[in-house]
């Protein structure tokens, strides 16, 4: 069953029940406000009887006297039941017929109340012509010679009443009641039926859309023809409008992703297959022609193979070191270092090949941030100058420079590597540090190490900047943040 037919089940209950206990309620608030006017208006009848007749005497009922009262009373009102009643509750004397009073004694307790004014009216007091009801009454003792003799007991709503309150519902004003309920009851529902239709309609449009989206796997989530309705299901609108969007990216990163491991895979097995057919070729040939050839070719036979070698082993170390990274399985040891001299350590190891390139290489300390220790991985940061620097090298040519420059900024230390190279096109520089990004025929180099840096860096709670122009040169900068003192 839908929500809307629960709700309006619900409320149809809820209807139900209410109208049955305003009508219980509304039959039980009628009752005491009759009784409590009826006993207001004449709860000194009793009084003025006994004032003016005498019901008792000589210690016994005065049967004329109250037959008398009893026939007027009855006849200016038919409702009304008049009663003798000794000192101890029991009924001395009535006008009614023997077998419609069912009591022979009534509460004192009642009595009492009404005579000290105990609380306010209605108080209600047996009823002698049943076995279980009480009514508004009248009373007033009876005393002869300053003595109790009894109480006159006037019921004053006696089965007369009953019986014209029962026929209450066939009357113009019972009908007119019930046809109001009636009335009440239809209006209510549909109004209800109006509000829930109102603020379930933006649940059922809500449930059909997420429904599509579900059949069409999760492509797109179009919310654009629910309306907003009450707060919580525009903020739950909202909540699965950002939902849809950040699994659309997931999805497309997943795709992304896929579909650079696809190109990773291909690159890699074109950069193993290089090396390997390379490597097979120069062992077979020195294999086949060993006799022939002399000490010099065979040494540069060898030396190819181990260049071959060696670049595989490069390949091989960039893509493990890389797994490592994406993985999440290298545990960083942040510990306080001078970068300066691990900047100096690795300038010096490609100092020769700069050299040998006619590339000028050097450091440039600016106030002098020579004795500022940062703190991160001082492995991992070799790794980064290293490849950033052997980077630079490479893709700077001849007469050109390298620099790397220390400043310290924001209580952080900033590092830069600038070189004057050949620079980098602008298509490619949003991803320079993709797998692959800058080419895997680089030199002999497999293409991973601008990928690795920015995992490092990630890793370091660093980002890494890039600026490039073609044939004026690359600048990459990062920060690492200076040691507190404690």
């Amino acid at each position: 069953m839908s929500l809307r037919g629960r709700l309006a089940i619900s409320l149809l209950a809820l209807l139900l029940g209410l109208g049955g206990a305003i009508a219980l309620v509304g039959r039980y608030a009628s009752e005491m406000y009759f009784h409590e006017i009826h006993q207001t208006l004449n709860a000194s009848i009793s009084m003025y009887v006994v004032e003016r007749l005498s019901l008792i005497e000589n210690g016994g009922v005065n049967e004329e006297a109250l037959g008398v009262l009893a026939d007027r009373a009855m006849t200016i009102n038919p409702s009304v039941e008049v009663y003798l009643v000794g000192v101890d509750g029991a009924i001395l004397s009535h006008q009614m017929p023997t077998e419609s009073v069912l009591r022979g004694a009534v509460d004192l307790e009642p009595i009492r109340n009404f005579l000290n004014q105990a609380g306010g009216f209605p108080i209600l007091g047996t009823d002698p012509r049943s076995t279980d009801s009480n009514k508004a009454f009248s009373v007033a003792p009876i005393e002869t010679d300053g003595q109790l003799r009894g109480y006159l007991y006037v019921i004053l709503g006696g089965q007369q009443f009953d019986a014209v309150r029962a026929s209450f519902l066939g009357s113009f004003i019972g009908r007119l009641a019930i046809g109001s309920l009636a009335v009440l009851f239809v209006l209510g529902g549909f109004v209800g039926f109006l509000i829930l239709r109102r603020t379930t309609r933006p649940l059922e449009l809500l449930e059909q859309e997420v429904r599509r989206y579900a059949e069409s796997d999760f492509k797109k989530l179009s919310l654009q023809n629910v309306p907003a309705g009450i707060d919580e299901i525009s903020g739950l609108k909202a909540e699965l409008q950002r939902l849809s969007e950040k699994l659309t990216d997931q999805f497309e990163q997943i795709e992304t992703n896929d579909r650079l491991k696809r190109e990773l895979f291909a690159n890699v097995s074109h950069d193993l297959r290089t090396p390997l057919s390379s490597m097979q070729g120069y062992l077979e040939t020195l294999l086949i022609k060993d006799a022939e050839l002399g000490a010099v070719e065979r040494r540069q036979y060898v030396a190819t193979a181990h260049q071959h070698t060696k670049r595989l082993n490069d390949l091989v170390g960039d893509l493990f070191q890389l797994a490592k990274l994406d993985s999440g399985a290298v545990d960083i040891n942040i510990e306080p270092f001078l970068m300066s001299e691990l900047v100096q350590d690795v300038v010096h190891e490609f100092t020769l090949d700069a050299r040998e390139k006619g590339v000028n290489l050097f450091v440039q300390d600016i106030h002098e941030p020579s004795t500022s220790q940062v703190q991160g991985d001082i492995g991992l940061m070799q790794r980064v100058l290293e490849n950033l620097i052997g980077n630079a090298v490479r893709h700077t040519p001849a007469e050109g420079e390298v620099v790397v420059t220390l400043t310290e900024r924001d209580h952080s230390l900033c590092v830069l590597i600038k070189d004057s190279g050949q620079g980098i096109e602008a298509s490619l520089l949003p991803r320079i540090f993709d797998r692959y990004a800058s080419g895997s025929n680089d030199e002999g180099r497999s293409g991973l190490g601008l990928a690795i840096v920015k995992r490092i860096l990630d890793l370091h709670g660093s980002d890494i900047s890039v600026v490039s122009s073609l044939q004026e040169g690359t600048r990459f900068t990062f920060m690492l943040p200076l040691r507190v003192a404690a």
